[in-house]
């Protein structure tokens, strides 16, 4: 594997003049462009992806790694607290619902036959998450993570960031700092999620500025 890290040292000067604060760069803090699981992945798999497609739409690169991901379909341009309700709570229909097609539909049909009764909202989570090891909830945050680690590694390559990428970025961010994803973070990590979502969102605004 080639040896790369996002640094001020190794980024176009426009981004260096930006993202002064070391957040920015942090590959520890969670709610940080590269510092969370997801957002490493995608941000390192952008840099090698786009030495070949330097003239490619971001979002391609984007929509390949969330289809390798087989994480299940949502809208990532939805900002409806009640669509990200329904996303998180969905169980009911795993061949038409966001999880229509995704490899965990019949395992999740199988888990569900042999309870007694139809799950619940709660039930469901729970057959999530022993399937996968992820909530639902949790595949929401992963994709979030992946759009702004992408965004702020284009900003970071090339001093620019594609159009279509920065709105889907800035409407990854606004869903993040939703009260119902909000919570599913510690009450002691909270406060620091809030100010640093905010700082990215209004350093995005900056970009192309």
């Amino acid at each position: 594997m080639e040896d790369f890290e996002f640094t001020p040292e190794t980024s176009h000067p426009n981004a260096k003049k930006l993202l002064t604060e070391d957040f920015y760069w942090s590959e520890e803090e969670e709610t940080s462009p590269f510092g969370n699981d997801d957002g490493a992945e995608a941000s390192y798999g952008f840099w090698k992806w786009r030495k070949k497609n330097k003239d490619v739409s971001p979002l391609k690169y984007l929509e390949k790694l969330l289809n390798e991901w087989d994480f299940p379909y949502f809208d990532l341009t939805e900002l409806s607290p009640a669509k990200v309700q329904d996303y998180i709570n969905q169980k009911r229909d795993v061949d038409n619902g966001p999880f229509s097609g995704n490899m965990l539909a019949e395992q999740l049909k199988e888990m569900a036959s042999e309870l007694e009764d139809e799950p619940d909202d709660n039930q469901f989570k729970e057959l999530l998450e022993n399937v996968t090891g992820v909530s639902a909830d949790g595949y929401l945050i992963g994709m979030d993570n992946a759009i702004i680690a992408v965004a702020y590694a284009q900003f970071a390559l090339e001093g620019k960031l594609d159009s279509n990428l920065k709105a889907l970025a800035q409407t990854a961010i606004k869903r993040e700092l939703l009260p119902l994803l909000l919570e599913t973070f510690s009450e002691d990590n909270r406060a620091t999620r809030i100010e640093r979502l905010n700082k990215m969102l209004k350093s995005l605004n900056q970009m192309n500025g």
